[in-house]
Order: structure tokens, then sequence, then C-alpha cells
């Protein structure tokens, strides 16, 4: 991995998550959500809900669950699936590798699939 990030301006500048929300857009199960943390990036977020098929008489493949796609243009286009588990860390590690993101990207993508998805996550101020 490439540098270290030291300074927490150098993944998010905005002083709050929510500040750095530029647009929010839903339609039935699937959301898209255009991050700017305020550094120069911009990440372009599609959140897909995989419905229970309890609820819906469907086969899902993984159910409560919800994908994650990084829109073409952003970094790069990738996709993850991220369970419903609250009370389950999701850590910037796991961002990186699933998306395949360097360390300041995936932080901030963590941010925003934690902050959203209502998961803990390892803030830009905790992160190493």
């Amino acid at each position: 991995m490439g540098a270290a990030v030291r300074n927490i301006r150098e993944i998010r500048t905005k002083a709050s998550i929510d500040d750095g929300i530029i647009m929010r857009e839903s339609h039935g199960d699937v959301e898209l959500m255009v991050y700017e943390p305020g550094n120069g990036t911009r990440y372009t977020l599609v959140f897909s809900r995989l419905i229970d098929h309890e609820e819906c008489g469907t086969v899902g493949w993984q159910d409560c669950s919800t994908i994650v796609t990084l829109w073409p243009g952003t970094i790069r286009s990738a996709a993850m699936v991220v369970a419903d588990e609250p009370g389950n860390m999701l850590h910037w590690r796991y961002v990186a590798e699933k998306l395949r993101l360097g360390f300041p990207d995936a932080v901030a993508v963590a941010e925003i699939l934690g902050h959203h998805l209502g998961r803990s996550f390892v803030s830009a101020l905790e992160a190493e």
C-alpha cells in the first residue's frame, strides 16, 4: 500500500459526513448518492437493497443485504455486498479489499457506507 495519510484533512475536510453528501436520490430499493468529503474527490455510489425472500416470496442469494456499487468514473467500477449487521464493524481495510481501493479512498468510502447503512465504522479520525 502507498504512503500512509497522516492528516485527516487529506481524507475528509467537511465537518461531518452529512455535509459531504451533495446528492441523494431514491427509487424504491435503489438509492444513488454522491459524496464529496472535501479533499477533491467525488464518490458516486449506488445502494441496491436485496429484499428478504420471506417478505417477497423470491429466493435471494444473500437476504437482508445491500449491494454497493462504485459508479464508473468515480475511481473504478467495483461492487460489494454489505450485510445488515449493525453490531459488526465495517472496517476500511475490508472496504479496500472488496472495492480494490487505496487507503484514503477506502476510509472515505467506509465512512459513507457505515453512515448510510447504520453500521459502526472506523472514521477518518481513527484510521491508521
